[in-house]
């Protein structure tokens, strides 16, 4: 709320980790300070695909519709409240991965190798 109450900006931005995706699919998700995110314990194998969790949104990630509901009531209309969302290609290269990677190499051979990626899509 500082921004638009200070400055005057255009429009409010609200910002919330796409990988809180994963760990409400049952994934854990450490923050390594100085390293980044990382998943300890990936999705290899197409068995690893039964620990995947298909949430409800409404009770795993209530925090995230409050704080738009928080926001959006601070706001008052004065400005856009604006988000954004993780695409599914990268929530998938991450949990494949375990973290981020300039080459995906893992994520392309495990779509590649297994095609799993529409399991994962239509869970």
């Amino acid at each position: 709320m500082q921004p638009v109450d200070i400055v005057g900006v255009d429009a409010a931005i609200l910002f919330s980790d796409i990988l809180v995706v994963p760990q409400a699919m049952g994934l854990e998700v450490q923050l390594i300070e100085k390293q980044g995110p990382l998943l300890p314990d990936p999705i290899k194998t197409q068995s690893d695909l039964n620990r995947i969790k298909v949430p409800d949104v409404n009770d795993t990630l209530h925090y995230v519709f409050d704080a738009i509901k928080l926001i959006k009531q601070e706001l008052n209309g004065r400005v856009p409240l604006i988000g954004f969302a993780g695409a599914p290609w990268t929530l998938l290269c991450y949990m494949v991965q375990g973290k981020g990677s300039k080459t995906l190499m893992k994520p392309k051979g495990f779509v590649t190798k297994t095609r799993s990626w529409r399991i994962l899509y239509c869970k």
